[in-house]
Formats: structure tokens, C-alpha cells, sequence
């Protein structure tokens, strides 16, 4: 007699499903591969065709409150088979109205593009690891506390 373990597709409890907005400032591939990956998931994890089904619904109803389309669950086939035939390459920054129909044109004529970002976040948000100002460095209390004590053993202090 075959035992068979049912499996279920658990997300941490602090998950938001919250996913890239489909109306964010993003390449259109970026949003897809959010697509992409998370019905691979469901596919992976899912140990019976029901549970399958009920993952696939939830995924498309989570994404759908992210604003996605649902066009773009139709339009799922992966785009690992660039072909190298491509005569040149370019990059050029990222602007959604036109960023999508100036790589359309140029693929056309055999240019592969690439996107690159105007300003990345680490240039707007303050990094975890700037350096502390002179007064918020550990030893600093301390130094003004001992004044000008010396604190070398080899040089003798009662010169006073």
C-alpha cells in the first residue's frame, strides 16, 4: 500500500503579498519574471493537481491586487533563447513610454538592448554603513573625560 504526504505551499506569516506594482517605473521583462517565478513555485511545490489549482488562483488574485493585467499570465513563455545574432548591443536608460517601443524597434533590426536605471537607490537612500560623525564614535567620551592624561606607562606623570 503506497503512502502518499500531502504537501502544502506555506508562506511566512509576516508575508505582505506584496510584489512589484505592474504600473511601476520597471521593464516589462522584470514584471514578467515576477510572473514567471512565482507559478514556478506553485509548480514545484504543489504535490496534487487540486492543490495546483487553489495556488495558481491565489497567485493570480494576489498579483491582480499588485496591479497586473491579465494578459500577462497568458503571455508566459520564457525568453532564455536570445538568439546571437544580434549585430550590436546598446544600453540606454530606462523610461516606461518609451524605453518598451525603442527596444521593440531596435530588436528589429538586430541591436539587443539594455535597460540601466537614471538613479539607483543606494544614491537616494542613506546607506546603514556611513560614517558616524567624530563626536558619536565610540572612545570619544572618554577621551574628553582623561583630557590631556597621559596614558602612556613608559612616560611618568608626576610632573605637576
Amino acid at each position: 500500500m503506497a503512502t502518499y504526504s500531502q504537501q502544502y505551499i506555506i508562506s511566512q506569516p509576516t508575508h505582505s503579498d506584496r510584489y512589484r506594482n505592474f504600473r511601476s517605473e520597471h521593464p516589462i521583462q522584470h514584471k514578467q519574471s515576477v510572473v514567471n517565478t512565482l507559478f514556478q513555485r506553485a509548480k514545484k511545490l504543489s504535490s496534487t493537481a487540486q492543490d495546483l489549482n487553489s495556488e495558481l488562483k491565489y497567485v493570480k488574485r494576489t498579483l491582480l491586487l499588485n496591479g497586473y493585467l491579465k494578459w500577462i499570465f497568458k503571455n508566459r513563455k520564457k525568453q532564455h533563447n536570445r538568439s546571437p545574432e544580434f549585430r550590436s548591443k546598446i544600453v540606454f536608460p530606462y523610461s516606461a513610454d518609451l524605453g518598451e517601443t525603442l527596444k521593440q524597434n531596435l530588436e528589429r533590426h538586430r541591436i539587443q538592448t539594455f535597460f540601466k536605471p537614471i538613479i539607483k537607490l543606494s544614491q537616494i537612500l542613506a546607506s546603514g554603513k556611513d560614517a558616524a560623525p567624530a563626536s558619536k564614535r565610540r572612545g570619544v567620551f572618554m577621551k574628553f573625560l582623561m583630557g590631556a592624561v597621559n596614558t602612556d606607562p613608559l612616560v611618568k606623570q608626576n610632573e605637576a
